[in-house]
């Protein structure tokens, strides 16, 4: 008996311990392994070259620095000596053009547990270059023009206005309330979207996109998935293609567009009125929905002006069903 409480004791000491140390973030984030500051005077240009890793981009509070921090980590325990110089950096100034570079050192081991963070603080307004093999990268209210390239991993963006173009394969896409132009070329990934104001160009091989409250224009193409969309406003045309997936819309009922419909099938409706192609109920559909909708109904292709008309909404899939709600 005095043998089982003694192992009992010991396991839930060992447990308390562990999830102590599972619960020491502050040490992660409050103890890097090494600072870089520059000082700039004017729009910065950051490019970060990183093999792998986690990279956060904030803004520094300081309108004239840029200061990056690294955090090379075994779980939760920071690591030096040996282990912590298993990765090497490099880095550059000229005026206020900057550049970062970090890579595994030749005959490190690249175990998995060994994970490193990058944490970079920039004025509010900067110029991102962002290289990446295998990680994740978040953008937390950093404005300006942006170039991302992921190879595996996530990339979430969040409060930005500006440009972003992005080269991404086998990584998923997170946008959180953006202003501006996004331009986005994905192989293998899903693409989420909220709250969006402006122009976007997406090419998306092999997964989802899903945008909620869209207020501009959209060119967006999907070969293999599928596009939902919740759109707000039209300012210019949006255009969606699906090669082998469906489109799912959802409009408010006072939306002006020109609506260009194309599919195997399809469906638009509200409540309990839906066109569905060439016969009697969408008829009578058609007839219940004449305060929002007017034009041509067919089995595969329709063509109808959305309150009286506006700017053109385009949702053609080859495949798959094109499914238009109004709110």
């Amino acid at each position: 008996m005095n043998m089982i409480k003694t192992v009992l004791l010991l396991f839930f000491s060992l447990l308390i311990s562990c999830t102590t140390s599972a619960y020491s973030f502050g040490e992660y984030f409050d103890t890097p392994n090494d600072i870089l500051t520059f000082s700039v005077d004017d729009v910065p240009t950051v490019q970060l070259d990183i093999v792998q890793g986690d990279l956060s981009i904030m803004v520094n509070p300081d309108a004239n620095e840029v200061k990056i921090e690294i955090f090379v980590r075994r779980g939760v325990r920071i690591l030096s000596g040996d282990r912590a110089d298993e990765y090497r950096q490099s880095s550059r100034q000229r005026g206020n053009n900057i550049s970062f570079q970090s890579y595994p050192a030749r005959g490190g081991s690249s175990r998995g547990d060994v994970r490193v963070h990058y944490k970079v603080s920039v004025p509010q307004e900067t110029n991102l270059e962002i290289s990446m093999t295998n990680g994740s990268v978040t953008n937390e209210s950093v404005n300006g023009n942006h170039r991302y390239s992921l190879t595996s991993g996530n990339i979430s963006i969040n409060s930005v206005r500006g440009q972003s173009q992005l080269m991404l394969t086998a990584a998923n896409l997170s946008v959180n309330s953006f202003d501006g132009e996004l331009m986005g070329n994905v192989n293998g990934g899903n693409i989420k979207i909220n709250s969006f104001r402006g122009e976007s160009r997406i090419l998306l091989n092999g997964g989802l996109i899903d945008i909620s409250d869209l207020r501009g224009s959209a060119l967006a193409e999907v070969r293999g998935g599928s596009i939902q969309a919740q759109i707000t406003e039209i300012t210019d045309a949006i255009v969606f293609t699906v090669q082998a997936g469906s489109i799912d819309l959802r409009l408010p009922g006072h939306l002006k567009a020109d609506l260009s419909v194309k599919s195997r099938r399809i469906e638009i409706g509200r409540g309990n009125d839906w066109i569905t192609g060439v016969d009697q109920r969408s008829e009578d559909a058609l007839y219940n929905l004449r305060d929002i909708v007017s034009g041509q109904i067919g089995t595969e292709e329709m063509s109808l002006k959305l309150n009286g008309g506006g700017k053109p909404l385009q949702a053609h899939a080859n495949m798959g069903t094109v499914k238009v709600r109004f709110d």
